[in-house]
This record gives C-alpha cells, sequence and structure tokens, in this order.
C-alpha cells in the first residue's frame, strides 16, 4: 500500500527527482525511464543530465502534448485523452536491478493557471509561493510499481489508438512485458546512494544558512557603522555651520569699524576704541581659527596621550583663570571650589584632558 501522500511545493517535488537522478549517476546505473512532469525548462535539467552521462544512452520516454515540445535527448508519447493525466506528474524507473516510482499530483489549481495543462514552473518560478502544491509520494515496492506499470500500458494503448502514426508506441507494447519485468527488491546501493545524495543536500543547506548568516551579520555591522558615520557626518556639519557664524561675526563687526575709521569728524577717542573693537575682534578670529586647526590635527594624529599625575590645588585655578574673561563675556559666571579632601589628577597635557579622583 501507498504511505499517505505528502503536500511539498513544486521546489521540493522537484528537488526529489534530483536526488534520486543523482543517485542514478553516482552509481553509473542505467534505467529505462518514463516520465511526466510540468512545463518549464529546469524540469527536464536532471533527466538531460542522466541522459548525456549514462552509457550506453538510457531510453527516456516523455509524456506530452505536443511533440514539437521533445528535444532530441527524449522519446515523446502523446497523452490521449482517454488518459488526460490532468495535474499528474511522474519518474518511473525501470531495470533489471532497480524500479521506483515518484509520484506527485498538483493540488487546486487558482484561476490564474487553469488555462493551461501545467504552470510553467521554472526555476525562479518555483520559489514563487503562490503555486499550487503538489501531493507527493515516492515507493520502490514492487506490487505497487506492478499497478502503475499496468496504468501506463493502458494510457499507452490509448496514445496509439489516438495516434496510430506513433511507431514508438508498436514497439513499446509489443515487448512491454520484457521491458519492464521489475526486480523483486530494488538494488540496496541505490537506497545508499540516495540516503548519501540527501546528506549532500542538507550540506549544501547548511553551508548556505552559515554564509547567508555571516552576511546578514556583516551587513548588520555595515548597517552600524554606515549610521555612526552619518552621525559623525552630521555632527561635523553642525560644527562647520557654528564655526562659520562664529567667524562671521568678527568680520562684520571690523567691516563695521572701518568705515568710521575714516570719518573726518571722529575724535581721538572714538577712534581709539574702534581700533581697540578691530583689535580684540581680529584676536577673536584668529583664536577661533587657531582652534579649528587644532582639532583638525587632533583628528588627523593618532595621539597617545601619557597622563600625568597633578595636584588639583596647581592646575586649577590656571584653568579658571583662563575662561573666566570668555565666560564673562557670555554672561556665565565661572567658579571653583576645592574640597578639603585631597584630590588627584591624571592631566594629558598634549590633549588637554583630565581624570581627577579623591585619594582619600
Amino acid at each position: 500500500m501507498f504511505l499517505k501522500p505528502i503536500q511539498v511545493s513544486p521546489r521540493s517535488f522537484k528537488r526529489q527527482i534530483e536526488t534520486v537522478l543523482g543517485a542514478l549517476i553516482q552509481l553509473q546505473m542505467p534505467v529505462t525511464l518514463f516520465a511526466k512532469l510540468p512545463k518549464g525548462s529546469s524540469w527536464f535539467t536532471d533527466l538531460k543530465q542522466y541522459s548525456q552521462v549514462i552509457r550506453p544512452h538510457p531510453d527516456i520516454f516523455v509524456w506530452v502534448r505536443d511533440a514539437s515540445e521533445v528535444s532530441d535527448w527524449q522519446q515523446s508519447i502523446l497523452i490521449p485523452d482517454q488518459h488526460p493525466m490532468q495535474g499528474e506528474y511522474f519518474v518511473l524507473a525501470v531495470s533489471d536491478a532497480v524500479s521506483f516510482l515518484i509520484w506527485g499530483h498538483r493540488d487546486d489549481v487558482p484561476a490564474a493557471f487553469a488555462e493551461s495543462e501545467s504552470p510553467a514552473v521554472d526555476k525562479a518560478v518555483t520559489e514563487h509561493e503562490s503555486l499550487p502544491m503538489v501531493s507527493y509520494r515516492i515507493t520502490l515496492q514492487k506490487a505497487l510499481i506492478q499497478d502503475f506499470v499496468r496504468d501506463l500500458q493502458e494510457a499507452l494503448q490509448a496514445s496509439w489508438q489516438q495516434h496510430p502514426e506513433q511507431v514508438l508506441i508498436d514497439h513499446l507494447l509489443t515487448h512491454w512485458g520484457d521491458r519492464m519485468q521489475l526486480p523483486d527488491q530494488c538494488h540496496p546501493a541505490l537506497i545508499d546512494a540516495v540516503l548519501q545524495q540527501e546528506g549532500i543536500h542538507q550540506a549544501k543547506l547548511q553551508h548556505q544558512a552559515r554564509t547567508y548568516r555571516r552576511q546578514a551579520m556583516t551587513a548588520s555591522s555595515l548597517s552600524t557603522q554606515n549610521e555612526s558615520l552619518m552621525h559623525t557626518l552630521r555632527l561635523k556639519d553642525d560644527f562647520l555651520n557654528t564655526v562659520g557664524q562664529e567667524l562671521r561675526t568678527p568680520l562684520s563687526t571690523i567691516k563695521t569699524a572701518l568705515p568710521l575709521l575714516s570719518s573726518p569728524n571722529l575724535k581721538p577717542p572714538q577712534r581709539q576704541r574702534y581700533l581697540e573693537m578691530i583689535s580684540r575682534e581680529c584676536d577673536r578670529q584668529v583664536n577661533l581659527i587657531n582652534g579649528v586647526l587644532e582639532l583638525l590635527q587632533v583628528e588627523r594624529t593618532v595621539m597617545t596621550a601619557q597622563p600625568e599625575p597633578v595636584n588639583v590645588f596647581d592646575v586649577l585655578p590656571g584653568v579658571v583663570s583662563t575662561y573666566q574673561p570668555l565666560a564673562q563675556e557670555k554672561g556665565i559666571r565661572l567658579a571653583y571650589t576645592v574640597p578639603n579632601t585631597p584630590t588627584g589628577c591624571l592631566l594629558s597635557r598634549k590633549l588637554g584632558t583630565s581624570n581627577c579622583h579623591s585619594t582619600a
């Protein structure tokens, strides 16, 4: 008896055919093949490879509706109206050593595929989720294969009656009993080879899975790096915009003060005030430019800072006094408080950074 059919995708059904034919190629085992498969060149790739590799050339009979669809490496049998084989696919192999049957039946066809006998399920299309599933089963049992062979013989007779010009079928039917002698048991080497082919396929799938996982991790890492780079670029844009605004301010002040200096009615105290303002703004611009150049230097040079231990009482007053004038210009009160607990700092003079901690 047949095991209950299982539903598989067209791609998985094709994969089962590929596995068994690959096992026959591995064993260099010639068999007679009868096949009916969906339309699409990829379905016949494995049959064609088998016909090209095996010597002597095996007989491969393909059931078709149009004899013009058949290639030179296969022999055609026209499907009769009496046995339409609608939605039915199979690969039958017979020799004196092995016999097996791979059988499938397409599930209900969606309206999009109803006009053709079977959808053209080529390689790219087999991956499409909208294709109908296939009820699939495989057997090596002699009794079950004999039942299918009898049905196949009836279909051959119907095809010959409808298309008597097929000399090939007449010859097949004449020698049918001798050609279709089934072995009592399938050669165990075929089962071993099928298992090996399946193992090779599983190894390929695992390798592909690892490759895809590495690619996904690489893509994720690159995405993170790209986000970080974009954030850095945005910060640089903001920085350059701020620097541009800051450089424009002293230039505007100087540009305003210069025409006033040429006024004949300008009194000496006013002239002096404008000169001082120009000098101050020039100093401000020089400081801004120097600051930008220092930042660029830090960015371009890989600097290994060597922190030096210092006493915070010696460092803090000088730091605060340096920035107090600038803070006053901004309306900020800058002050500091040193706790009684002795505090030590590691100071990087090169980068102007410090890391302080309590020694208590």
